[in-house]
């Protein structure tokens, strides 16, 4: 049986970490596959945004900026 803790979406803070744990090297990982920085960092956004809790989206666009 595995111990591993199931990440909450619905967790403001544990989303939170997820977004700031995984922005940078996701937008790194798609700029070597669009080669273009700010296309990468919408992408990434995009699929944060899509993922997010409902009640989230102010303060990841925040972080962003």
């Amino acid at each position: 049986m595995s111990n591993r803790k199931l990440l909450s979406l619905s967790d403001d803070g544990e989303f939170k970490k997820l977004f700031e744990d995984f922005y940078i090297p996701l937008c790194v990982f798609a700029h070597k596959y669009v080669d273009d920085i700010e296309l990468s960092a919408d992408i990434v956004q995009d699929c944060f945004m899509s993922s997010r809790p409902a009640h989230f989206s102010a303060s990841l666009s925040q972080n962003r900026a």
